[in-house]
């Protein structure tokens, strides 16, 4: 949410927030493949990660102020110390300001030399304006050092004992809806350093992509973003919606280069963001891909299982019961753990060019 800017402990919710939606979209479908596996060992790993996702949801209730990582994550460690925290690289705790494209791209680099056997970085594209849109790849060694080997196995569809279930983390592609991205440096972290039982399993049965650089799916906008909100906050944090900081020109940050919303161009593939994410979509073909959003600067977190069957069944018949089951489960969790979520009773359901709506 844009009130992120001098980052008050409601923002760092948010932020937290993505995090551990980050880990349940991990554990959501590949509970559902755990289920194919009739309860192999899959779906045991699946019942760990999403212990730690619970057990972090409820963590985030009590806490007020805590460290940085604990804070985020607070039943995600231990954490191999060979790799430097968020707050060690840059120099500040994730919430304390905006983070700006290259100091993401920086600490994804970071991780990589830190634990090559664990993550890749991969270039797979660029903005209007230059930026790398770059990609981690996170494994077990075994599948990072085999990679090509480990993705035509599974566009080939064998056994799904036998094959990693590949997840594609998105986030922020409107720039000014900048939680994801921030988000997505502790998920990184977490997935990377963490030797917690949960980070291991995901390692050993799941390829994740994650995009905090293809991040934002957008860096130019939220480049331009995370420049206004850092310029003009000050030293003592203001929650003012009409506080300059927070009331970003026309035509903000929520945009590419060519101030198009690239969340419309999932089907035309107009700009070089949209296009490099599609071909990277078609390259690996993951089993579930996400981009986590926000809602509005003044809504909480967004599900959409209000929107009714028929509205969406004819796109993608197959692919709804299981995600309504998981986001009804999701939503539960955190309303009982105090978090409000935003079910809003109109989309733009049948427009083409909106990820949600298409599959690709």
């Amino acid at each position: 949410m844009r009130l992120l800017g001098g980052i008050s402990d409601g923002v760092k919710t948010m932020t937290a927030m993505k995090c551990v939606a980050s880990l349940a979209v991990i554990a959501g479908w590949s509970f559902v493949t755990g289920k194919m596996c009739q309860g192999g060992r899959m779906l045991k790993s699946v019942v760990r990660v999403m212990a730690i996702v619970c057990s972090g949801m409820a963590g985030l209730v009590v806490m007020a102020k805590a460290a940085p990582v604990d804070y985020y994550l607070p039943e995600g460690g231990p954490y191999d110390q060979r790799v430097p925290t968020p707050e060690q690289y840059l120099g500040f705790e994730v919430g304390e300001w905006h983070l700006r494209p290259d100091q993401i791209e920086g600490y994804l680099k970071a991780l990589v030399a830190a634990m090559p056997e664990r993550a890749r970085g991969e270039a797979i594209g660029r903005t209007y304006e230059q930026r790398a849109l770059m990609q981690l790849v996170v494994a077990e060694e075994a599948r990072l050092q085999n990679l090509d080997a480990v993705r035509q196995a599974h566009l080939a569809m064998g056994p799904v004992a036998k094959r990693p279930v590949v997840v594609n983390l998105g986030y922020s592609i409107h720039g000014n809806e900048s939680s994801g991205a921030n988000a997505a440096v502790m998920v990184a972290y977490w997935l990377v350093a963490s030797e917690g039982e949960a980070a291991v399993a995901v390692r050993r049965d799941v390829v994740v992509l994650l995009d905090p650089l293809d991040p934002m799916f957008n860096p130019d906008g939220l480049a331009r973003f995370a420049h206004w909100a850092n310029t003009h906050r000050g030293a003592e944090l203001v929650a003012d919606a009409n506080h300059r900081e927070h009331r970003e020109p026309w035509p903000s940050g929520r945009t590419n280069h060519y101030w198009f919303d690239l969340n419309r161009d999932w089907f035309s593939l107009v700009h070089p963001e949209s296009r490099a994410r599609v071909a990277r979509f078609h390259t690996w073909r993951p089993n579930i891909m996400n981009d986590h959003h926000e809602m509005g600067t003044d809504k909480t977190f967004f599900f959409s299982r209000d929107l009714r069957p028929a509205t969406i069944r004819p796109r993608r018949p197959r692919c709804m019961p299981c995600r309504s089951d998981w986001q009804t489960s999701m939503e539960r969790r955190w309303i009982r753990w105090g978090h409000f979520t935003t079910r809003p009773k109109g989309m733009m359901i049948f427009l083409p060019a909106k990820g949600r709506c298409i599959r690709i």
